[in-house]
């Protein structure tokens, strides 16, 4: 028996008789096994388990879950008040959990006689594995603890790895002179990459010769999305930052002449803040859109500010929270700031930083607070406030066009000089959008039937939530439209496709469209394509209902539009909102609040 299979093994006692009791104890020394099991100094304790009384943490575990499991609970909690005794650290802690799994410390608190050693252990372990990063200032005090010895190096180490990004400005400042300060050089530089959003967060804040560095160490993170962030610096008055930063671009980028021009480099910065603003705007994203956004807010976890959870509010009974977006948002902000370092003389920059400030200022997007007195803003120029407003609305995101709307004075100069922009707003999916352009053009005296339209059916609209059921059962659309004013809905019943569409597309905004599988008049495709197609009703939150074997017959409808959900039959006030909450089907988009406001605002412009 060597020593590793000593360590890996416990001897139980099993009341032997005293020559074999002695027989054995003379194979264990002959062996070396008894010498290998002990401190040199003092002989572990017995009892009438294990010939040596467990004195490590994992042997303290070991033998507390095999004496529960021989009912032998006092020797259980003997073992466990051991270990809680000895006070281990974090570090064994967190060992202890990846050994044995937190269920075996869960099944030992639930045992009533191992208490309280028992739920003081699992607590102990818990705490040790949720133990907060380190901060940068306690990072600077483990980078004086790097090379004192193996043990404690490699302890620091951990817990600097552990920091993430808050340990990037000490490990840059540590002296490369010293011992510690080179061993925490070596640390950055080999875990670059992991430590690469905390480079980019250090930037702008660095001398030049700790920009050259960090531009260096980004060359190195095969990570290409870091090229926007990399890019305003290939063009720093400093010879030496814009070197390191071409040379970090051509290793980031496959195309050697990527934003190799200021001119270049502003497209691309304002070719990402479009697509970023009109992946906000979605009102039905697609999972890859939330995945992204949750993936570059972990990217921009250091670099952005932190991410709003806002909630829309109307009444004590309504709370719906809408994240979705507003990582994106922040990510344009910084990039319009980014194009400003480029170009601060651009006109097209300076429009891009005027609509997605606007855009996260507002978000989540609500009826903004119309007044007769309207604000002048002398800071942003007509044309600066026509271009702003032409990215809003071409990316349909109407937390960037209604606080441009919304100065009233300033929009209709831009409609009258630009009819197109007032055209394409009302024709925007969102109504409010739609109301605040017919405010501008009932104001600058260009009402068309497109403005009338939106103000006749926001005068007629509901403060409640409006819906639309469409079945051609005799009775049963008003059946079902009973479930859904049962359920604080202002409902309309129809019996076909086409008279459905004509009652949804006549409310302020229809909120929920129930069809049923079975669909005359127009077919149940032909329905959902009109729904989709007309801006009305394209951001309608669509069901469609009918039998279970129906289901798979719709697949192809649900697959080629966004926002269409099955619900199997019968439609009940009962189950349907646990269904619809269970599918994460959305709120209604417009609050009790916010609808009685444009109501009140529509009866204005008759």
């Amino acid at each position: 028996m060597n020593k590793t299979l000593l360590n890996s093994v416990h001897i139980f006692r099993v009341r032997p008789s005293a020559t074999v009791r002695l027989c054995t104890v003379a194979i264990l020394l002959m062996t070396g096994a008894i010498g290998a099991a002990q401190p040199e100094d003092a002989a572990p304790a017995s009892d009438d388990l294990f010939f040596f009384r467990p004195n490590t943490p994992e042997r303290q575990v070991r033998g507390a879950i095999l004496a529960e499991r021989l009912d032998r609970p006092d020797l259980a909690l003997g073992y466990l008040n051991d270990l809680i005794d000895a006070n281990p650290s974090a570090e064994q802690l967190r060992k202890l959990r990846t050994e044995f799994g937190i269920g075996a410390f869960l099944k030992l608190s639930a045992a009533p006689l191992l208490q309280p050693a028992s739920g003081e252990l699992l607590k102990m372990v818990n705490e040790a594995t949720h133990e907060p990063a380190p901060t940068a200032d306690a990072v600077e005090v483990l980078i004086q603890q790097l090379g004192r010895s193996q043990q404690q190096t490699t302890e620091a180490a951990l817990k600097i790895l552990a920091a993430e990004d808050a340990a990037v400005v000490p490990l840059l400042a540590a002296d490369r002179e010293t011992p510690q300060g080179d061993l925490a050089a070596g640390l950055l530089n080999k875990y670059v990459r992991r430590y690469r959003r905390g480079l980019v967060a250090a930037l702008p804040d660095a001398d030049e010769s700790t920009a050259v560095r960090i531009l260096t160490l980004l060359s190195q993170t095969a990570a290409p999305e870091l090229s926007l962030d990399v890019l305003p610096y290939r063009f720093s008055e400093s010879s030496e930052i814009a070197a390191a930063a071409k040379l970090a671009l051509e290793k980031l980028q496959a195309d050697p002449a990527w934003g190799s021009s200021r001119e270049q480099a502003v497209t691309v910065l304002l070719y990402e803040i479009q697509r970023l603003l009109t992946l906000a705007g979605k009102d039905f994203p697609a999972d890859s859109d939330v995945l992204a956004e949750q993936a570059l807010a972990r990217q921009l976890s250091t670099t952005s500010a932190p991410q709003k959870i806002a909630a829309v509010e109307p009444d004590a009974e309504e709370s719906a929270e809408r994240p979705y977006g507003s990582v994106y948002l922040a990510r344009a902000v910084g990039l319009a700031s980014k194009a400003a370092i480029v170009d601060p003389n651009s006109q097209a920059v300076l429009a891009a930083q005027v609509a997605t400030q606007a855009a996260e200022q507002s978000w989540p997007a609500q009826w903004p607070e119309v007044t007769d007195a309207d604000v002048e803003d002398d800071s942003i120029g007509a044309d600066t406030f026509a271009e702003a407003l032409e990215l809003a609305v071409s990316t349909k995101n109407p937390g960037a066009i209604l606080p441009l709307l919304v100065r009233q004075n300033l929009a209709v100069n831009v409609a009258q000089q630009h009819p197109k922009l007032l055209r394409e707003s009302l024709l925007c999916g969102d109504v409010r959008v739609r109301l605040l352009a017919a405010a501008v053009a009932k104001r600058g005296e260009l009402t068309n039937l497109l403005s009338r339209q939106t103000i006749k059916a926001a005068v007629a609209g509901s403060p409640q939530p409006e819906a639309v059921v469409i079945d051609s059962r005799a009775g049963e659309s008003s059946a079902v439209a009973g479930v859904l004013t049962d359920m604080n809905y202002r409902v309309a019943a129809r019996n076909t496709g086409r008279s459905g569409f004509e009652a949804a597309a006549a409310q302020l905004q229809c909120e929920l469209i129930l069809v049923h599988s079975n669909c005359l008049r127009w077919s149940l495709s032909d329905t959902i394509t009109n729904l989709r197609a007309d801006y009305r009703t394209q951001n309608s939150p669509i069901i469609i209902y009918g039998p279970a074997a129906h289901e798979e017959t719709t697949d192809t409808i649900r697959t080629r539009f966004r926002g269409v959900w099955f619900v199997p039959e019968p439609i009940s006030v009962v189950t349907l909102p646990d269904t619809l909450r269970l599918a994460n089907f959305p709120p209604p988009s417009l609050s009790t609040t916010e609808r009685q406001q444009m109501i009140r605002f529509a009866r204005t412009l008759r």
